[in-house]
């Protein structure tokens, strides 16, 4: 079950890894087998891509169908240092604030 609420409010679901859906922003978990998954990469640089393939998360953080933050058990939280546009940035200091 996906929570709607607003991007400025989604911290707490963000810190306790709850899947939801904000007006551009959302948490969303992924299959447990990564072999039969491709998430959507958005604009992620191939660099983000990679990392993101490589940590498997089991939870990402999208903001307009970009990857900006995911959860993995094997490396923690990880939010990629690319930037984006003013809506994104702010999405990317609204996890920041929630796992810190």
């Amino acid at each position: 079950m996906t929570t709607k609420t607003a991007n400025q409010k989604a911290g707490d679901l963000i810190r306790e890894r709850v899947a939801f859906k904000g007006s551009n922003l959302g948490g969303f978990y992924i299959p447990l087998v990564w072999d039969c998954f491709e998430p959507e990469t958005g604009r992620l640089p191939e660099t983000g891509v990679l990392k993101l393939h490589r940590d498997q998360p089991s939870y990402i953080i999208y903001s307009y169908g970009t990857p900006i933050a995911w959860w993995s058990t094997a490396t923690g939280w990880f939010i990629p240092e690319y930037k984006y546009s003013v809506s994104t940035s702010k999405h990317q200091t609204y996890v920041r604030r929630a796992i810190s």
